[in-house]
């Protein structure tokens, strides 16, 4: 952090808590640096890059290496912007390129979910991967993912582009508080406190396939209308939108695209939404039972426990848990060099951040706030002062 503020980051110790879930573990949470400003920060680190030599070549796609007969890296080649070929004569190269979320079919075959997708659409498609194991890198921990929280399922948001969970759809607050949850199944699957906490959030969504469904009726939803919520609104995952709004006509419209399913009977919406009935309506009945005593066997606690779904019409919204990106691919060592398949350095060749596997296991990464940036920016620090040394004796 030292030397990033010394490079123009201005990075500062966080000072609140966005995730309530962690209140009582501050090792969590205050161990995590932000940019006071990011798009000064990222203008001055460009700009000190510059003055050090280095030169930003936007909209250039790196896509293949070439090496010698000893298997040194010899040049990087990548595509303009104008399709043309450019190719970079180098003897080092760090690889920085953040996985391959951005390709959703690759991420649903590796992750083993066809539900999972990625919740940052600028994300690479893996090439860089490509290019470290087409140069001979040992390929490792490749199915590991940043999943990181949830969304509601193709429901449509007044942006382009974004997705229900970090757009102004109002009916994200239905989701990022403590209700109903039941798998595809429709069986109720974990304590719903979970969703004040992003990792525990999404590992409890990734652990039924990725896919479940927040459940309602109609009376809690005229409470959300009424803005008189008994528990807060999750703060972990992206920001929450603000303002009021009509519960049902939002879930109605998210009924009409199909993103949740509305019936008069539990064992109705069981059938539209494909549950197992008996096992649904069952665990309903048991979960109201749970908020009426306070006593909950999945251990949630009571001042959770405030909305029963017992009156018609009943709502079940389908979410899914998205990922940031994916995690490592790449066996490296300490100096984050990319390794053969007999633990041997591929001399010039480098891999960090995401792309560089070791510091998590899979598929999700410890509930600790920072964890992937503070591993992306110690990780590039440490791989460019050794290939710095390293260009200088290849020379």
């Amino acid at each position: 952090v030292d030397w990033m503020n010394k490079h123009g980051a201005k990075l500062e110790l966080i000072d609140w808590n966005p995730q309530q879930g962690q209140n009582p573990y501050p090792i969590r949470w205050r161990i995590y640096h932000r940019y006071v400003d990011n798009a000064g920060a990222f203008k001055n680190m460009y700009d000190a890059f510059g003055k050090l030599g280095g030169k930003l070549l936007l909209q250039t796609r790196a896509y293949d290496l070439t090496q010698d007969k000893d298997g040194n890296v010899t040049a990087v080649i990548a595509e303009k912007a104008d399709g043309g070929k450019l190719t970079i004569k180098t003897s080092a190269v760090i690889l920085a390129s953040g996985g391959y979320g951005g390709d959703v079919n690759r991420l649903a075959k590796e992750m083993e979910s066809s539900q999972l997708t990625n919740r940052i659409a600028w994300s690479n498609n893996g090439e860089g991967l490509n290019m470290a194991w087409k140069a001979g890198a040992q390929k490792s921990g490749e199915h590991s993912a940043l999943i990181h929280a949830a969304e509601f399922d193709g429901l449509s948001t007044s942006s382009a582009g974004s997705h229900g969970m970090v757009d102004s759809n109002l009916l994200v607050r239905v989701l990022k508080t403590p209700l109903l949850w039941v798998d595809p199944a429709g069986r109720r699957f974990a304590n719903e406190e979970l969703i004040y906490d992003t990792v525990y959030w999404a590992n409890a969504g990734y652990s039924v396939g990725g896919k479940y469904f927040v459940v309602v009726d109609g009376k809690t939803l005229d409470a959300y209308t009424a803005d008189k919520l008994p528990f807060e609104v999750s703060g972990a995952g992206p920001a929450n939108p603000t303002g009021k709004g009509d519960f049902r006509a939002l879930m109605e419209e998210a009924v009409r695209q199909g993103v949740a399913f509305k019936a008069d009977t539990l064992e109705e919406l069981a059938q539209k939404a494909g549950f197992e009935t008996k096992g649904f309506v069952s665990d309903v009945k048991a979960y109201n039972q749970a908020v009426s005593s306070g006593k909950d066997p999945f251990g949630k606690p009571a001042e959770f426990l405030k909305f029963k779904v017992e009156k018609g019409p009943f709502y079940a919204a389908r979410a899914k848990v998205v990922s940031l990106s994916t995690l490592g691919g790449v066996r490296v060592n300490d100096r984050f060099e990319a390794l053969n398949s007999e633990l041997k350095p591929i001399h010039g060749l480098y891999a960090v951040g995401n792309n560089a596997n070791g510091f998590y296991s899979a598929p999700s990464y410890p509930p600790y706030q920072g964890l992937a940036l503070g591993f992306a920016w110690n990780s590039g620090r440490i791989a460019g002062k050794e290939a710095a040394e390293y260009v200088k004796t290849a020379k």
